[in-house]
């Protein structure tokens, strides 16, 4: 499947702000405390001098790739599962409330601290069926206030949906992955829902 990776909203300044704002004002000291120290002999080194850019906290475009092949945050950044069969329909999983209507997300939720690949997050949704899926490709990265959400697409044949049927506790639902079929359904979070319904509605150019 031929996707352009989309990535929409803008990094918090949380993270970004404060370092940038530190390099602007301690660059230049450091480079006019280097040379002064070069003119009178040894003085303390350029890890000493940067030493307080250290303290800050680096944004997600600065963090670890891992296996995800985009910067991630673990026990912050959230990855979702876009599993689509060969019939053409996409796995849910359905969350039923007491008197209320259920509502539907994607497999997924927050990377932990031991994840190294979208399989291992997906793995706790599909039983383990989320290693035995092909074709992975990053499809849509969300920007959110505090955290990232991944969307990655990957290819599950209704077997192993089977499988992972079997070997979950969670309601995995195959929808036609269509305008029509996700029309009556409340899809959760709402950005990465935006994404399916998109998605859904270019599908003669993703088959």
């Amino acid at each position: 499947m031929n996707i352009e990776l989309i990535v929409t909203g803008v990094p918090s300044g949380r993270g970004a702000a404060p370092i940038i704002l530190a390099a602007i004002v301690l660059l230049p000291i450091a480079v006019v405390l280097a040379a002064s120290a070069q003119r009178r002999g040894r003085g303390p080194t350029w890890s000493k001098l940067l030493a307080p850019l250290g303290r800050w906290t680096w944004p997600a475009w600065a963090a670890a790739r891992y296996g995800f092949g985009w910067p991630v945050r673990r026990s912050i950044d959230r990855l979702y599962g876009l599993l689509v069969t060969e019939s053409g329909d996409v796995i849910l999983v359905r969350h039923d409330r007491h008197d209320q209507r259920p509502y539907h997300t994607l497999p997924g939720g927050t990377i932990q601290s031991d994840d190294e690949r979208p399989e291992d997050v997906l793995g706790r949704w599909s039983g383990g069926a989320a290693s035995a899926v092909e074709g992975w490709e990053l499809v849509h990265v969300q920007q959110r206030a505090g955290h990232q959400e991944l969307l990655f697409w990957g290819r599950l044949t209704s077997q192993q949906l089977d499988a992972a049927r079997a070997a979950t506790r969670h309601h995995l639902e195959a929808v036609p992955m269509t305008p029509a079929g996700l029309a009556h359904l409340d899809l959760h979070p709402h950005g990465v829902s935006e994404v399916i319904r998109r998605l859904a509605a270019e599908r003669p150019r993703l088959a």
